[in-house]
């Protein structure tokens, strides 16, 4: 909780933004934002989880992701998110649910368009 914290703070010092312009009503009441971003270049996969909106999850999710090439695929909000991996080819299928068994079989899904040896590397849920 207090590594999230200190995330959040860095984030919204990077962007510019001050308190009251991130936790006007709307927002505040939907604190379960998460995001999973990955790295097609070296494997890399970052998550996040219980942020203010969707873009602030997915900026927190690249930035744990930590590889020049990190995009975020797939955000949430009060639900589940899972990423999934071809082991040959090494292509990437994602999802989410309102379970964790539901997303990683999204995520399973949209991978194995790409070859049959998927497997589910990560989830996380907010």
């Amino acid at each position: 909780m207090r590594r999230t914290k200190r995330l959040l703070a860095v984030l919204l010092l990077a962007t510019g933004l001050s308190a009251h312009t991130w936790i006007a009503p709307p927002i505040a009441r939907a604190l379960g934002w998460g995001a999973i971003a990955i790295s097609p270049a070296t494997g890399n996969v970052g998550y996040s989880q219980n942020l203010y909106s969707a873009l602030v999850a997915e900026q927190a999710a690249i930035a744990v992701c930590n590889a020049f090439d990190c995009q975020a695929v797939v955000h949430f909000s009060s639900a589940c998110g899972a990423v999934a991996q071809e082991a040959v080819n090494l292509s990437w299928g994602w999802g989410w649910d309102y379970s964790i068994i539901g997303a990683q079989n999204q995520a399973l899904a949209g991978c194995s368009q790409f070859g049959a040896g998927c497997r589910v590397i990560g989830w996380t849920c907010s």
